[in-house]
């Protein structure tokens, strides 16, 4: 499918489920001696920050892969997969992600709470009564998707390789003693976390997390992500520059439970041994999944449309709303910095933004490796690339991500310009126009068409009509900003106040996902019930330069 890619494909703006923005795409070929790809011109800023990580920030080799509303907005590799630097790297590239395994995990999980077979509030033992020893018994599935279960490392002193057996590996963390009382605290459960909650899968199950993860997951969504991974795709797998093996001396109390959450086994992180066919094969969910950024960034684009993209559904959408709150947050007793944490994802936090949304989550790789999603825009994004980096703040990884926030709020502010600045209306322009009496009088025809309940606090007084316009969850700024300005658009043209109804209402995302590409939704509030104007397409290419965003 995606080597299919037309070479020019223009697919326009509108708003997707649960209010997520699909942005127009309109496919170029590339100017970079070192990128390969495509890129919607909107998304230039994606384009230049990957081009900028090979020239300016040491990248070897990596891709790129962002959607929005399950559409392709970039698509760019370059660089090498090998060491030797003769194998250029391919859009199927696969390497090692780390622990962006960890929301592969998630979604299992997710997938099985929504599926009614997993409990997030049960303990532990009842479907591992192993677990349940050395004061465990309590410890809930919930507990161990956020991090507060107390068990990021094993104490008993393993022999290197044994994270490849895993019966071993689950029979050490079921006899581990917690390190802190559980839900008392979270703190990353760097490599035990793969174990414990595939371990919980296997016993729902019988088949092993990787297996879930293909027939269930990446299968359906025809994502390019593995944990264990077949040894007839290892000559797709770049080799990944892992600095020179060190290993610290063992400590005492705290460091060690430190020590041993990285480096028990010595190779549990994948040291040595990351490129080795073992690694490769085994499963260790935490830290070798394997994928490429076209996977990861499928996968996310079905969490970013509320568990479904392309008409299949691989988590419940309520299921993954749980997922993906908040659960913890704070100063991490492992990190020792603060983290923020859903059931089993990463959640975006001011020291380490995931989006432009509050509601972005996603998970982090060592390498800088990521996988993300912003529901409120409807993006979705992977990156993955060959050498260790910045555990913390990787500048490549946050050149990527600040460039694609920057696309977000910059062609927001541009539909927003041209929408309020009655541009002159194109064919397929959600945005120009002016709210004329023209679009009022469509509102009969517009009557019987379905809409859903305005909420009982902001029911108006009379009964309309009203001018209604939906937030698309972007910032405050932005928002009001656009608010105020429609506002004077309403009195201009004697309309009703202006009725603001409540971003990420389902009903709404489902029903505007059919009805118009609208960032900003706007229509006729009547006896309590919101219709929308049937307005379709895609921004005028003049609106964007006028609004001074490029």
């Amino acid at each position: 499918m995606w080597a299919d890619a037309p070479p020019n494909l223009l697919i326009g703006l509108r708003e997707g489920l649960e209010g997520g923005l699909v942005v127009s795409i309109l496919v170029a070929g590339l100017r970079s001696e070192t990128v390969t790809g495509y890129c919607d011109p909107a998304f230039e800023p994606v384009r230049v920050a990957f081009d900028g990580n090979f020239r300016e920030r040491g990248e070897i080799g990596a891709a790129v892969c962002v959607l929005a509303g399950g559409r392709v907005v970039a698509d760019l590799w370059g660089g090498w997969a090998d060491a030797d630097q003769h194998r250029p790297w391919q859009p199927d590239t696969l390497v090692n992600v780390f622990s962006v395994g960890k929301g592969l995990t998630a979604v299992c999980a997710a997938r099985l709470a929504g599926l009614g077979l997993l409990d997030l509030d049960a303990p532990v033992a009842g479907c591992w009564p192993e677990f349940g020893a050395a004061g465990k018994e309590a410890v809930t599935v919930r507990q161990l998707l956020s991090h507060q279960a107390g068990l990021p490392a094993i104490r008993e002193p393993l022999a290197p390789g044994a994270m490849l057996d895993w019966a071993q590996i689950v029979t050490a963390v079921a006899a581990q003693e917690p390190w802190w009382t559980p839900g008392t605290g979270h703190g990353y459960h760097v490599n035990t976390f793969g174990f414990l909650v595939g371990e919980v899968i296997r016993r729902i199950t019988g088949g092993t997390l990787g297996t879930m993860l293909r027939e269930q997951i990446a299968g359906p969504l025809d994502a390019d992500v593995h944990i264990g991974l077949p040894g007839a795709e290892h000559g797709r797998v770049a080799t990944f520059r892992w600095p020179d093996p060190m290993i610290p001396a063992v400590a005492d109390g705290d460091h060690l439970m430190i020590h041993n959450a990285y480096f028990n086994p010595p190779d549990f992180s994948g040291t040595g041994v990351v490129n080795s066919p073992a690694w490769r094969s085994g499963e260790v969910p935490s830290a070798n999944a394997h994928a490429s950024a076209r996977g990861v960034a499928r996968v996310y684009a079905a969490l970013a449309g509320g568990g479904r993209l392309n008409g299949v559904t691989v988590v419940d959408r309520a299921a993954l709303a749980e997922a993906a709150a908040e659960q913890s947050n704070g100063e991490d007793l492992v990190l020792h910095r603060p983290s923020r944490f859903g059931l089993g994802f990463q959640l975006t936090q001011p020291e380490r933004p995931l989006g432009p949304g509050p509601a972005a989550f996603g998970h982090f790789g060592a390498g800088g490796s990521v996988g993300l999603c912003d529901p409120d825009s409807g993006v979705a994004v992977g990156y993955v690339m060959n050498q260790m980096g910045p555990r913390w703040q990787n500048p490549r990884t946050r050149a990527i991500l600040d460039a694609v926030t920057s696309c977000l709020l910059c062609r927001v502010r541009n539909v927003m310009a041209a929408f309020i600045s009655g541009v002159e209306p194109h064919p397929h322009d959600p945005a120009g126009g002016r709210i004329t009496e023209a679009f009022r009088r469509r509102h009969p025809a517009e009557a019987g068409r379905p809409g859903f309940s305005v909420p009982a606090a902001t029911q108006p007084a009379a009964t309309g009509p009203y001018l209604a316009v939906i937030s698309c969850g972007y910032p405050r700024e932005i928002s009001d900003r656009a608010s105020g300005l429609i506002d004077v658009t309403r009195r201009q043209h004697d309309l009703h106040p202006v009725l603001q109804l409540g971003h990420a209402q389902p009903a709404r995302g489902e029903m505007l996902a059919q009805e118009g590409y609208i960032p900003i939704a706007v229509g006729v509030a009547k006896e309590h019930t919101y219709h929308p104007l049937s307005l379709t397409g895609s921004l005028p290419a003049g609106s964007a330069r006028s609004a001074g965003c490029g």
